[in-house]
């Protein structure tokens, strides 16, 4: 009796593990079998939206990318063929490219639009969608001539709307040549990265108006100050453009002028922690998501002891 108990318990234990398992194997499957449905996994919708990305290329024209005024920047005349740029250098920061080395800029962030439209009667003429920017390009070209000289950027914003009007960059590469000149373009630096939102470059004379709304708030625009053209800071000397002294002046001179010493005077009085919470109010810092790049800009945070 008691040997048959135990053979009991033990075909009871196995058949309890035996069902374990199953029930393991079942939960492991439905996991591999959801992860291939859309939304579910973001590594699977990737992988899916690249395979659909390589087969519609080769059937597709790819979609044009045009200026606000309806003028071209980018197009296609045949499926996989040569991409032709308007302003290849100008945009080349911005827009990109789509080439045989790969894909960059509004050309990568927007090419499941491009190479392939939802709409019914896109399909079949079997071409993309066209993708329309904020910018203008007679503006984006002029800025980019008053800069090519320059290592910066242009940024030309509607205030009302927050559409960017102009987004150039310096230095740059000739996008026509990606192919050609990978190498020698890969070479030089700070090319592929746009100095108006990528780079962590020192702001300038534009953090002035960060400033100018501490001195308005702290009522301290009537008070003068002794501009004398230089002023040390922490051994650290500095000077107005041009070395100009402009005596003394208050707050609405010093803007005029644009003056470093006025401002910086008037920095070190306000403190570093106030100019600090008010840049953050003014979002420098935030990780602003801009829908034709992957977000990701200079983050304040690291600066702080600099500034306190």
């Amino acid at each position: 009796m008691k040997k048959n108990r135990i053979n009991f318990l033990r075909r009871t234990q196995l058949l309890q593990s035996a069902t374990l398992i199953c029930v393991i194997l079942m939960i492991i499957s439905l996991v591999r079998v959801s992860a291939l449905l859309p939304g579910v996994s973001e590594e699977a919708d990737k992988k899916k939206s690249q395979a659909k990305a390589k087969v519609y290329e080769k059937e597709y024209v790819r979609g044009s990318i045009l200026d606000r005024n309806g003028n071209t920047i980018a197009f296609s005349q045949k499926p996989g063929g040569t991409r032709t740029y308007s302003h290849p250098y100008a945009f080349s920061n911005l827009v990109g490219y789509w080439s045989k080395i790969g894909t960059y800029g509004v050309e990568k962030t927007m090419n499941d639009v491009l190479v392939h439209s939802d709409c019914g009667n896109r399909d079949q003429e079997k071409r993309g969608a066209d993708v329309t920017l904020t910018i203008d390009a007679a503006l984006q070209e002029q800025a980019y001539k008053d800069i090519k000289k320059y290592k910066g950027s242009v940024v030309v914003m509607n205030a009302k709307t927050g559409e960017l009007l102009a987004l150039a960059s310096s230095p740059t590469f000739n996008v026509t040549e990606i192919e050609e000149k990978w190498k020698e373009i890969n070479e030089k630096e700070g090319v592929f990265f746009s100095n108006a939102y990528q780079n962590p470059v020192a702001p300038g004379s534009v953090f002035k108006l960060i400033t100018s709304k501490e001195i308005i708030e702290a009522g301290i625009e009537k008070e003068e100050v002794e501009d004398t053209g230089s002023l040390k800071v922490n051994g650290q000397t500095i000077r107005n453009y041009g070395g100009k002294a402009y005596g003394s002046i208050a707050y609405r001179e010093g803007f005029v002028k644009s003056s470093n010493v006025y401002f910086m005077n008037r920095a070190l009085k306000l403190g570093g922690l106030r100019l600090y919470k008010t840049g953050r109010s003014f979002l420098l810092g935030e990780d602003i998501s801009l829908d034709f790049v992957p977000d990701g800009l200079l983050i304040l945070q690291h600066y702080i002891r600099i500034l306190i």
